[in-house]
């Protein structure tokens, strides 16, 4: 009596060699696209700053309205916070907004009321007053922004180095007279102006 004959089957699997040559060309791949996540990470974190400090804004002038009182968007000098800390400082800080009951720019802490802090933007990442002495933003009870001129901040980061932003990654926020608010991008033929004196 024969056996009866046996089918060969091939091996599953892989082989040694094709499992190197797939990690080999799996790490041609990730070097380069590491560069170009890293511009992805970096404009996310301009762009969201951007939207975020939007999103602050368009909430002090619905609350403006809302309590029919002036509503203040300040950097806050912390210098004296055991008193009454006025709106101030560089421009890498936490801002305040409150409402104003007397429409200046200090909390005061007997009538005002804090209505939400915003902490400063990530690492890398400022927001530029324009003018650079513009101390606060303040929206009227009609939602209107305080003074008859067009507030703009800029949003940059520094991608060369050379320690100014670049405009060209960069967005800026435009406020207009009737508290109105929008984002522009930068881009290389139209970049934003990260210089808060300009």
């Amino acid at each position: 009596m024969t056996s009866p004959p046996t089918v060969r089957r091939a091996p599953k699997g892989f082989t040694l060699i094709e499992l190197i040559i797939v990690l080999a060309v799996a790490a041609v791949l990730a070097a380069a696209a590491a560069p170009s996540l890293e511009t992805f990470v970096r404009n996310s974190r301009v762009r969201g700053e951007g939207l975020r400090l939007l999103e602050g804004l368009m909430y002090a002038r619905g609350e403006a309205a809302k309590r029919q009182m002036p509503v203040v968007v300040c950097e806050l000098d912390y210098a004296d916070i055991a008193n009454s800390p006025a709106c101030g400082g560089t421009g890498a800080g936490d801002w305040a907004i409150f409402s104003s009951a007397d429409g200046d720019l200090v909390f005061d802490f007997g009538t005002d009321v804090l209505l939400r802090v915003m902490p400063a933007g990530p690492s890398g990442v400022e927001r530029l007053n324009k003018p650079a002495d513009a101390l606060a933003l303040v929206f009227e009870r009609d939602g209107s922004l305080r003074g008859a001129t067009e507030a703009v901040f800029g949003i940059c980061d520094d991608r060369d180095g050379d320690g100014e932003g670049d405009g060209e990654y960069g967005r800026e926020l435009h406020i207009s007279p009737v508290g109105r608010a929008w984002l522009k991008k930068g881009s290389v033929e139209d970049p934003v102006s990260c210089d808060p004196n300009s």
